[in-house]
This record gives C-alpha cells, structure tokens and sequence, in this order.
C-alpha cells in the first residue's frame, strides 16, 4: 500500500495521502489507521489527498464510509475533513458525491482545489460545512 497516515504535529490535523489506485482495502485500512490515531491524540482535523490517485473500488464504497464506517470506528460528528480530489473529471465527481452523502449524515466535509485553501478551512475557527445543507 503506498498510502500514508500521519498526524501532523505543526498543524494538529491528521493528514492522509492516496497514491496510484485505491482499493476497497485501502479505503478500509487508511479510514480506521486515521480514526483511530485522531481519537488516541485527540485530533478533530482531517486532510485527505487523492490528487495522484484513482478510485478503483466500487462507489458504493465511497457511499459507506460515512454511512456506515465512521461510526462504526468510533468517529465524532464534529470532526472536520478536507478533501483535495483528483484533478480528472471521474475524481472530481466521486469527490461532489462523497462530500454530499457526508455532508447528508451530519459529516463536516468540503472539497479544495489546493492544500493551502484546505488546510486554511481546517485551521478557521469558523463553523464547518455543514451549513451548506439546507433543510426545508
């Protein structure tokens, strides 16, 4: 797997990065190696980098993740991820349906074109994205 997990000490946000193809396996070993370091150490910032991958799993895996595998693994609803797509027409699309199905379940997620916007938004003390969801 040449993907990474690290807590960034000089930002305080767990940053993870996607190369080559992400499998169904990645997505499940990345997702708990993450959830499980920011609850040892506290940590409510996720940046996450697929710009040099490709999804290969089936979407429905992206639908899980925040539909079922957050939860399971123990991740809080105030947590805040976010996400630098593949720059491809393809990973920008999965990036919009995965940040709309996360932000339909109370995730706070967003979508960056570049890591300073990203890591910008995560560092605000501002409310996260959740307001975008209108429920009328």
């Amino acid at each position: 797997m040449s993907n990474t997990v690290i807590w960034n000490h000089d930002l305080n946000i767990i940053e993870i990065k996607f190369r080559q193809g992400i499998t169904h396996d990645d997505l499940e070993q990345v997702t708990a190696k993450a959830i499980t370091l920011a609850n040892e150490h506290d940590l409510t910032r996720f940046l996450v980098d697929v710009s040099e991958a490709d999804l290969l799993t089936p979407l429905v895996d992206v639908y899980d993740l925040p539909d079922k595998r957050y939860d399971e693994l123990g991740a809080c609803h105030s947590n805040r991820l976010a996400l630098i797509p593949s720059s491809t027409e393809r990973g920008t699309k999965i990036a919009a349906f995965y940040e709309y199905v996360c932000l339909n379940r109370g995730w706070n997620v967003k979508t960056f074109l570049s890591r300073e916007q990203a890591i910008k938004w995560l560092l605000s003390p501002q409310p996260g994205n959740l307001d975008a969801v209108k429920f009328e």
